[in-house]
């Protein structure tokens, strides 16, 4: 089965990310080996804004290549399959992974399972193998029919929050009764703060900027809130634990200017506050270190095999879908007019952080 329709891509300015449109490719006929995908639905999250900003530094442009000059950012996403000459990868099939924000996606499985298969092109040798490898569609996969869009959308951040999570604990928190996590309406954040609640044991600081308070408030996740303006006001007597999504260098020096002595342990993994990212500061209190999910993976998969510590992770997914359908909105829209306006208010911190979006 081959596809008449027209190739489209959403590409963006790779030294600046404001400046997007839609080019419309001429793909090449399938090769041996290779299938054609086409795109159903992806999700669009600040996580994907940091794909871009760090485009370069982590060779996230080098995924899905564009003309010189521009990218287009990786996107969590479903695929079906509509040609192949792969064996073992079927029309019709879908998968779920790592997707550029296009019609169609042509890849060249290799390590081809049952379950899953990974793009062995050349151009994406030497690359993360999460960010390579494609998962089918399939309950016995984790992936629900009715969990179809929370996947796209939680799925690979709350990776991200579970490693946090699991990092801090496995050290003791650092010594820290007080833990403290910027960019608090963020998702990843928020299953952070979901998993250190279900631990318990520890006061959880939510910063957040003015005009998210309320929203905040509405997670019940954090024992309080603090607009950004109002970090000097945080108690510091209690040693404390900060972990920064935001990566505005601002609020980062605030912290440690904050606690000091008290601060046990900073670490950085997002960048949401992708412009003010990059600015250098000295900071007194513990350097801050960046979090290598890997390191935490490989650790815990030793200690525990993989295929448990898949499970523990699973597990505690699918309950974060169950509380995030009683607090998030996930909001559909289609079509180029919508994804445009959608990336630029992403882009500018202007959504609105109680819905989650899934495009097409």
């Amino acid at each position: 089965m081959t596809t008449a329709t027209t190739d489209t891509d959403f590409i963006v300015n790779r030294s600046n990310l404001s400046e997007s449109e839609f080019v419309t490719p001429d793909p090449a006929p399938l090769g041996d080996g290779e299938v054609r995908f086409a795109v159903e639905k992806f999700a669009l999250t600040s996580n994907n804004i940091t794909y871009g900003v760090a485009g370069d530094m982590l060779n996230y442009w080098q995924f899905f290549p564009a003309r010189e000059g521009w990218g287009r950012i990786p996107v969590w996403a479903i695929g079906r399959v509509i040609e192949s000459k792969c064996d073992g990868v079927n029309e019709g099939d879908r998968y779920y992974g790592y997707f550029p924000m296009s019609t169609s996606l042509t890849v060249s499985p290799d390590r081809v399972s049952e379950r899953t298969f990974y793009d062995g092109a050349p151009h994406r040798e030497g690359l993360a193998a999460t960010y390579n490898q494609y998962t089918k569609v399939a309950p016995e996969n984790g992936i629900l029919p009715q969990y179809e869009d929370h996947a796209m959308l939680y799925r690979p951040l709350f990776a991200t929050s579970f490693l946090i999570d699991d990092w801090l604990a496995d050290n003791e928190y650092f010594g820290a009764t007080t833990l403290v996590l910027s960019s608090a309406s963020s998702k990843t954040t928020i299953g952070l703060a979901y998993q250190a609640k279900q631990r318990g044991g520890l006061s959880i600081v939510g910063l957040t900027s003015p005009g998210n308070v309320d929203f905040v408030k509405s997670l019940g996740l954090y024992d309080s809130i603090v607009p950004y303006d109002d970090i000097a006001t945080i108690p510091n007597d209690a040693p404390t634990a900060y972990v920064d999504m935001a990566g505005n260098t601002k609020v980062r020096v605030a912290v440690h200017e904050r606690f000091q002595d008290q601060l046990k342990v900073s670490s950085a993994v997002g960048i949401t506050h992708w412009q003010e990212y990059g600015q250098k500061a000295e900071l007194p209190g513990p350097a801050p270190q960046m979090f290598f999910a890997p390191d935490q993976i490989q650790k815990r998969a030793k200690e525990l095999g993989a295929q448990e510590f898949q499970m523990m992770i699973g597990q505690a997914l699918l309950k974060m879908y169950e509380y995030a359908d009683n607090h998030l909105d996930i909001v559909t829209r289609k079509g180029q007019d919508q994804l445009q306006p959608t990336y630029t208010e992403m882009l500018s911190g202007k959504i609105n952080p109680k819905e989650g979006y899934i495009l097409s």
